[in-house]
C-alpha cells in the first residue's frame, strides 16, 4: 500500500492516486480531516499508523481513518477507550 508523506512530491496524494491505489497508508503524523475527506471522495480506504497512544486513536477516529495498525490496541483492550473518547459514535456501521 502506497504511503503519504504531504512533505514528499514522491509519496504525495497525487502520485498515489496516478497508479491506481485503493488505499493510502498514512502516517498519525500526517493525518488530517483534507486526507480523509478526499481519499474518501475518491473512493480510497484510510488506513493509519502507528496509533499506540490514547490521544492518536481519538485523532484516528475522530478523522475518519477506516483502518489503524497499533502495537498497543487490540479488540479486546479498545472497549475501555470507546467510552473515555465516545468512539461508538463515530465508527462507521
Amino acid at each position: 500500500m502506497p504511503m503519504v508523506n504531504p512533505n514528499r512530491i514522491t509519496y504525495g496524494y497525487r502520485y498515489i492516486r496516478s497508479f491506481g491505489s485503493t488505499g493510502v497508508d498514512c502516517n498519525i503524523n500526517y493525518l488530517n480531516k483534507r486526507l480523509v475527506q478526499q481519499a474518501h471522495k475518491d473512493g480510497l480506504k484510510v488506513f493509519c499508523w502507528t496509533i499506540d497512544a490514547p490521544m492518536d486513536l481519538n485523532k484516528a477516529v475522530h478523522l475518519g481513518a477506516d483502518f489503524i495498525y497499533s502495537d498497543t490496541f487490540y479488540p479486546g483492550n479498545i472497549k475501555s477507550f470507546q467510552k473515555t473518547f465516545d468512539l461508538n459514535k463515530h465508527t462507521k456501521p
